[in-house]
């Protein structure tokens, strides 16, 4: 177990979830990296997810959440734990895992596992999101917990969390891959989400899309690209039939679509991933999408990207009309323009 005053060399951060769950925790890795120099930072994440963050400087190395080798962490036994696993947690200093449990009873052979695996690791054990009557933004909740661990054991002083922002730090994309056709300005719409209760009608998002295309001036849009998942159906095919001219990027990996994103004028979203990886990019110079993220039965506190303007739809996401989300965002770009 870690000592007061003991150095950090290596933190292992265990984070399974959705593509929105797993950028969250950039918070963490930038605190990390700008509190305790030369630290080196496993992230063990689902697939293309954890390895998006093990870029320029983010996660030193990531490992797949999905591969079998990290079932042994959820399982009892005597056996020793798998090659890959072992290379994970060699040498960790601390580890944060943030994740939630059904039963106390799984909770407990994980830790075991845990403990097994890296004894002398400060371990810290956090809900995946914001619990009872908690309502803060994901990132600063994933971040607290790193925070708090380690002012326990006298890693940081007060002044060394004064005034940082690490919740909203952004990553920097280069310039998009050639997409032909897809001429500055430009807005990106993602109708879809990880369930259906969280989507705004498509009918609504294309007569969106229509007015946004038809301003006149300084804020007109040259075209309307439309990203689309294996989570989202028809959904996008649907959206770009109903509007002219409209672009569809479908399947594509996340660095792809991270640089199409950091260089669009306008995202147009629901509460999903995408809007999460929209919040979060930036580039070389600064620039980046202004974010809508259009909110009704999910915590918009919690799960909105930082900064972004919140579209209620209502409960059942009919609660707002097409003409009110374009003044909404009409109004937002006006005053961010010079």
């Amino acid at each position: 177990m870690l000592t007061a005053k003991s150095k950090i060399g290596k933190v292992v951060i265990i984070r399974p979830g959705a593509l929105g769950d797993v950028l969250a925790v950039r918070s963490v890795i930038r605190f990390l990296k700008d509190s305790f120099p030369g630290v080196n930072v496993t992230l063990i994440a689902p697939g293309e997810r954890g390895r998006f963050l093990a870029r320029d400087g983010w996660a030193d190395r990531a490992f797949d959440y999905d591969r079998s080798a990290f079932a042994w962490l959820y399982t009892d036994g005597a056996d020793d734990p798998p090659a890959p696993l072992a290379a994970a947690f060699a040498g960790s200093d601390v580890i944060l895992a943030y994740q939630d449990f059904s039963d106390p009873a799984g909770q407990a052979r994980f830790e075991a596992r845990l403990d097994r695996l890296a004894p002398a690791a400060g371990k810290v054990y956090c809900p995946s999101r914001p619990t009872g009557h908690h309502r803060e933004p994901i990132g600063e909740w994933l971040l607290n917990a790193a925070t708090g661990f380690c002012r326990a054991y006298g890693l940081l002083s007060p002044y060394d969390f004064h005034g940082k922002n690490w919740a909203d730090v952004k990553l920097c994309m280069d310039q998009p891959q050639a997409f032909p056709g897809l001429e500055q300005p430009y807005v990106v719409m993602h109708p879809g989400s990880g369930s259906g209760r969280k989507n705004w009608p498509v009918e609504r998002f294309a007569a969106l899309a229509r007015l946004l295309l038809e301003t006149e001036g300084s804020r007109a849009f040259r075209r309307l690209l439309v990203t689309s998942g294996e989570a989202d159906s028809d959904l996008g095919e649907r959206l770009v039939e109903a509007v002219p001219g409209a672009l569809l990027l479908a399947g594509a990996d996340l660095t792809c679509v991270a640089g199409v994103l950091a260089y669009a004028r306008l995202y147009v979203g629901n509460d999903s991933g995408v809007s999460h990886l929209a919040g979060a990019v930036t580039t070389p110079t600064g620039g980046g999408p202004t974010v809508a993220t259009l909110f009704g039965p999910s915590d918009a506190v919690v799960w909105s990207p930082p900064g972004a303007l919140i579209l209620d739809a209502g409960e059942d996401m009919r609660g707002i009309e097409a003409d009110a989300a374009f003044r909404g965002i009409s109004a937002r770009i006006a005053s961010e323009s010079p």
